[in-house]
């Protein structure tokens, strides 16, 4: 090997290092891009429509044991039957106050002001029942109950439509 084949062998040694360190620079570049991304993503929070889900479905899942009490209770024990409307009214008011921190577009706050609205109005309407004095005159509200539930339910498939989510679960 001469003089000439050790310079060319020498240049070829510093370009390659030259590359392996432009290469493990862009690489290091990739990873932070990657990790500054990933920080953003998972501190932006959940989405409206993960926030909305943390708030209906422990909502629904407590207004569905507290509606089956009502319907077991009804017929022969006014205090279950009353403890059972108050607690559906609790749930209806803790729904509606947590629904309303979601900080929502405009389009989907309209909605959710509107299902606010209805919930409280149908949460009114469940504490006149639950004072009632007489399981006869409680039953008496079960039909305007029924029409305050079919007018939420209208409400929530509008504000989940907006939010791309399925229509809720009615079993």
């Amino acid at each position: 090997m001469g003089q000439h084949d050790a310079r060319r062998a020498g240049r070829a040694w510093v370009t390659a290092g030259r590359r392996g360190r432009v290469l493990i620079a862009v690489s290091a570049l990739v990873v932070i891009v990657l990790v500054i991304l990933g920080v953003v993503y998972l501190t932006r929070g959940p989405s409206l429509a993960g926030q909305y889900l943390a708030v209906a479905n422990p909502a629904n899942h407590r207004l569905d044991v507290e509606v089956d009490g009502y319907t077991d209770a009804q017929h022969d024990n006014l205090a279950e039957a009353r403890a059972d409307l108050r607690a559906e009214v609790a749930t209806e008011e803790w729904f509606d106050t947590h629904l309303a921190a979601i900080k929502f577009p405009p389009h989907i706050a309209a909605i959710s002001r509107a299902l606010i609205r209805i919930n409280e109005q149908r949460a009114g309407m469940t504490a006149l029942q639950a004072q009632s004095a007489s399981l006869t005159q409680m039953r008496s509200f079960d039909s305007q109950h029924a029409e305050a539930d079919a007018t939420v339910e209208r409400e929530v498939k509008l504000i989940r439509q907006a939010l791309n989510l399925p229509p809720p679960d009615t079993n």
